[in-house]
């Protein structure tokens, strides 16, 4: 599997309608959004012996037409890094496949397929024909996008947010590249309003709309400048949103923590329990109330510091997977050793403009 589908496959995901509606709008409309249901198939295709293998689409959803014509509708958005001469056979292939497991002839299967490259000709309706001496045999249709044919300052001006992250993959111009990425990341900051979706929007620029060092020092002044002081403001809020969720999961995990011991402590007998709860109870006495007390509260303080730490840990390797694709193990070791909350917080910052782990300062 590429190191890049499991990212591209949540961004697709959150962002099928917007693309499909960006390059196809007579389709989209078609199309009963709000009920469809993402799903996991494959097709296989039998062989002879170990030939015997699987066509796995990279998504696919379960919905309706709107106008409900068809028993059903499966959107079938295919991402694709280069170009690959049997995606004709392919699309054939999964197409048919999925119409036979559905059992239904009122199934229909819409392919996307979108290349994340140039050379595959824009925007295309393709037609895949298998003839028999001029007589069509099979036929099956599906609609392309290459992004790298494009360009990327006219989706910039558009109002889908799709447009502003599939833009990363677009022609760029020679002069103008920060400001254009600025402006995407500006508007992604201020008209998406779905945590989820912007947040995987700004990774996507932020990871493949590359800069340069001099286009990265440049942008770092911009940045620093009055007139994207709001874009920088915007920013650091949503670099503060992450750290409230990173406490948020952290307290929700001590207190799973709690109730789990406290099953444990039940499963292993009132009897056991009860012992212990008297031998603390001696222990506190021999010590002093106001030496056990204490010591409760550092504990609780010790705890709470813990589940911060592992949360801001947890956070920092699941952006750092999104951002780099892959997180080595001796990376992760390097995370898990910071037991510093402000070390990882200086970690998630670096995180925001870094090209790699060297960058980060983890190497």
């Amino acid at each position: 599997m590429r190191q890049h589908d499991p990212f591209l496959k949540r961004l697709y995901k959150a962002g099928a309608r917007d693309a499909v509606a960006l390059f196809f709008p007579d389709l989209a409309a078609h199309i009963d959004w709000d009920k469809i249901e993402w799903i996991d198939k494959e097709v296989p295709i039998e062989g002879a012996g170990a030939d015997t293998r699987s066509v796995v689409a990279d998504l696919l959803g379960l919905t309706r037409d709107v106008e409900g014509k068809y028993l059903e509708v499966l959107i079938h958005p295919e991402i694709q890094m280069q170009r690959e001469r049997d995606m004709d056979w392919r699309v054939l292939q999964y197409n048919t496949g999925m119409v036979l497991q559905r059992r239904s002839a009122d199934t229909r299967v819409i392919t996307f397929v979108f290349y994340h490259c140039g050379g595959a000709g824009g925007i295309r309706k393709q037609r895949y024909v298998q003839e028999f001496y001029g007589e069509t045999l099979l036929e099956v249709g599906y609609w392309s996008v290459g992004l790298g044919d494009l360009k990327a300052e006219e989706y910039a001006e558009t109002d889908n947010p799709m447009a502003w992250a599939l833009a990363s993959w677009m022609r760029k111009p020679r002069k103008g590249r920060v400001q254009l990425r600025l402006r995407l990341l500006e508007r992604i900051l201020r008209f998406v309003r779905e945590p989820g979706y912007r947040r995987l929007l700004l990774d996507t620029v932020r990871t493949y709309f590359a800069l340069n060092a001099a286009q990265k020092a440049e942008e770092e002044r911009m940045l620093q400048s009055s007139r994207y002081g709001e874009v920088r403001e915007m920013f650091k809020t949503e670099f503060e949103r992450l750290e409230e969720e990173a406490e948020r999961r952290g307290r929700e995990r001590a207190l799973t923590e709690f109730g789990r011991l406290e099953e444990e402590a039940e499963r292993r007998g009132r009897e056991r329990a009860l012992t212990e709860f008297g031998r603390l109870e001696e222990e506190a006495e021999r010590r002093g109330r106001e030496r056990a007390l204490t010591e409760f509260g550092r504990l609780e303080e010790e705890v709470e510091r813990r589940a911060r730490v592992h949360d801001k840990q947890d956070v920092l390797l699941q952006l750092m997977g999104e951002k780099f694709g892959s997180v080595p193990e001796w990376a992760s070791a390097r995370v898990r050793g910071l037991r510093d909350a402000q070390a990882l917080d200086r970690l998630l910052r670096k995180l925001i403009h870094a090209d790699d782990l060297a960058a980060m300062g983890l190497q």
